[in-house]
């Protein structure tokens, strides 16, 4: 079959349509689509609970036979990965494809890889490095990931590409008013500990007494417990939990918002932050993962310690109290987006990347 017949089959661990970052970037990535590729989704996990993801990812299993074995449209495979049970689904899939000689993408998005491989099991890392070096090419989110993976698994640098997440341009451009108060902080993410949202709302606690502040923190988690947290620092009347949101949902709150908040533990490159600095929001983080290669302190953002609340309410001082370097940082976080991280240019990198591992298999 023509390299023009061959279809790519993108993996996508709850679908299209499911909750997660690397979720939202398909949505974002099929919507700006325009090459001349066809793009054919296979759901690894589906949005169910344990119980049910063994019979979606069969059920995936079976379909990617058929097509390499009965079809033969497989252009490329292209396996979106994170850590854990991620890693086994992926590697099952890419056994298969590699049966039929069908070349693979590796990419890397679980935030905490590197610690995740250093406490893996004997067997969980040997598939892991089977993984990574049968690929025909990887990609991941930024300096920090290639050293790792090119260190880790022996991999040469033409094997791996830097491929930055990437985020459409904002439907409407809102100029940020730093000088209006109260300002509206805005968190985007699993409302969990890995996200940092105890120090979230500690670092909230130590703000109580101001009145110019008010939070939002949008996505799915245990909300219940959290509330609980913001009552007993004496910040419920600030804070509001909304739960997951749509991506209209979102595009919503990234206007009305001034500030993002994102205090995670561990990361690889999250979505939120790149959908914030492409609003203009500025953006209050930690220095986890590939997050430095975009926010850098003082100029696009702010950066803290993991678990400093302390540091964390610092920064929201200083957006609060000095209206003019916040102006400063939103205005370079848009340029960040501009030169790095917008929908298209990744959507040609992307195209060309596929066709050059079709050609070169």
């Amino acid at each position: 079959m023509p390299l023009s017949n061959k279809k790519i089959y993108l993996c996508i661990p709850r679908g299209i349509n499911g909750k997660g970052g690397i979720e939202r970037q398909s949505q974002y990535l099929l919507n700006a689509w325009q090459e001349n590729l066809d793009i054919t989704i296979l759901t690894t996990r589906g949005d169910g609970g344990h119980s049910a993801w063994p019979f979606v990812f069969a059920g995936t299993c079976m379909k990617l036979l058929y097509a390499c074995a009965i079809k033969h449209d497989v252009g490329v495979l292209h396996l979106n990965t994170a850590i854990r049970a991620s890693l086994w689904r992926k590697f099952i899939l890419g056994e298969i494809a590699r049966l039929f000689g069908v070349p693979t993408v590796v990419h890397l998005h679980g935030g905490g890889f590197d610690e995740e491989y250093a406490a893996m099991g004997k067997k969980t890392k040997t598939m892991t490095n089977r993984l990574f070096r049968n690929a025909s090419h990887c990609i991941v989110l930024g300096e920090y990931w290639r050293d790792f993976i090119s260190k880790t698994f022996a991999l040469p640098a033409e094997k791996i590409s830097i491929m930055l997440n990437a985020v459409p341009a904002p439907q409407r451009i809102t100029t940020r008013d730093f000088n209006h108060k109260p300002l509206e902080l805005l968190f985007l993410g699993e409302v969990g500990a890995r996200k940092g949202v105890p120090t979230l709302i500690e670092g909230l606690g130590l703000l109580k007494e101001r009145t110019d502040w008010h939070c939002t923190i949008a996505g799915n988690g245990n909300l219940d417990l959290y509330r609980q947290q913001a009552n007993l620092l004496g910040v419920a009347d600030k804070v509001r939990f909304l739960g997951w949101q749509s991506p209209e949902q979102t595009e919503k709150l990234l206007e009305a918002a001034q500030v993002l908040l994102l205090p995670s533990t561990s990361e690889n490159l999250p979505m939120a932050i790149l959908e914030g600095l492409a609003h203009g929001l500025v953006v209050i983080c930690t220095p986890v993962g590939a997050t430095p290669e975009v926010v850098e302190h003082g100029v696009s953002g702010l950066l803290h310690p993991v678990g400093d609340a302390l540091a964390l309410s610092n920064c929201i001082n200083a957006v609060l109290d000095n209206a003019g370097l916040a102006e400063k940082m939103s205005v370079n976080g848009q340029q960040v987006f501009r030169d790095k991280l917008s929908m298209q240019p990744y959507c040609v990198r992307l195209a060309a990347l596929y066709r050059s591992v079709m050609k070169s298999n």
